[in-house]
């Protein structure tokens, strides 16, 4: 058992000129990679570049409020998303901390100057039953309608 409460919070590792995350390293297994920790944002940090990992990553929000484009994220909000799917533009606008756990190192891969070409003619059905093509982010609809940021 560990007491998170007595550990100091570190500076997360970060690439680019981003104002830091911070983190408590609740577990690693050094075989698998697999960790738990918690992440704190502090309010006004922000990353706009989309960022994909090789692992998964699953999180819940112990507290706080983040915009996200592909669905804001408060108290309570849990998301799993499976490797290699791109995620991105987060605005912290408070204090914001999750739970964190995932299934090896995350390294963040990051796009920038991103660019989606995908479209065509329906050819026998209407817009509303469009597909939607695995690489592009499916906002949840209980978060509202999306502007579009990211992507």
């Amino acid at each position: 058992m560990i007491d998170a409460n007595r550990m100091e919070w570190t500076e997360a590792q970060s690439v680019g000129p981003l104002t830091p995350l911070y983190i408590k390293l609740l577990h690693r297994d050094p075989k698998t990679g697999f960790y738990t920790r918690l992440i704190r944002a502090r309010k006004g940090w922000t990353d706009h570049r989309l960022a994909h990992h090789p692992c998964y990553e699953e999180f819940y929000t112990l507290g706080g409020k983040m915009a996200y484009n592909f669905g804001d994220i408060d108290e309570g909000t849990y998301c799993f998303r499976p490797a290699g799917v791109k995620h991105g533009h987060f605005i912290a606008e408070t204090d914001i901390d999750w739970i964190i756990r995932s299934d090896g190192e995350l390294t963040n891969w990051y796009t920038t100057d991103e660019w989606v070409k995908w479209g065509g003619h329906a050819e026998n059905y209407e817009h509303h039953h469009a597909p939607v093509i695995s690489t592009l982010p499916v906002r949840s609809r209980s978060r509202g309608e999306w502007s579009g940021d990211g992507m």
